[in-house]
């Protein structure tokens, strides 16, 4: 974070007439169209259950003061959520790191039938990540 606090939480569950849930999650430290990935779960006392995923990019637009953001996040449905119970939800948010791999030209693996021995572990063919581009740049 880049203040030193903890402000990736979520702020607001709306249940809608289609049984969906959309969380609004808001966090700092991270720039406009930086990826990141949020995720966690919703769960309540008696068993309702279920977790959240989504990759997406930070809005570059002011949603709050500062650098504050705010991020929905549709679940489709939660099995046996009751509306008269608190909601516990545990959620992080996380820079995506993608990386780009390239084949070892001088290590490439000899096509085979099927295999007749067991595997014996050793290495077959070998990737080594390529250098990263620019943050504005496609790969």
């Amino acid at each position: 974070m880049s203040n030193g606090q903890a402000n990736s939480h979520v702020t607001q569950v709306d249940l809608k007439d289609n049984d969906s849930i959309v969380l609004t999650v808001q966090f700092d430290g991270f720039t406009a169209n930086e990826p990141v990935e949020i995720s966690g779960y919703v769960v309540q006392s008696d068993g309702a259950y279920s977790p959240f995923y989504l990759q997406t990019t930070v809005p570059n637009y002011p949603s709050l003061s500062g650098s504050l953001k705010q991020v929905p996040v549709t679940i489709d449905n939660i099995t046996g959520l009751r509306y008269s119970d608190k909601v516990m939800v545990v959620t992080k948010v996380a820079k995506v790191w993608p990386t780009v791999l390239k084949a070892e030209e001088s290590n490439p693996p000899t096509p085979t039938g099927p295999r007749t021995d067991p595997p014996t572990g050793k290495i077959v063919a070998t990737w080594k990540a390529v250098p990263p581009p620019p943050w504005d740049a496609n790969w």
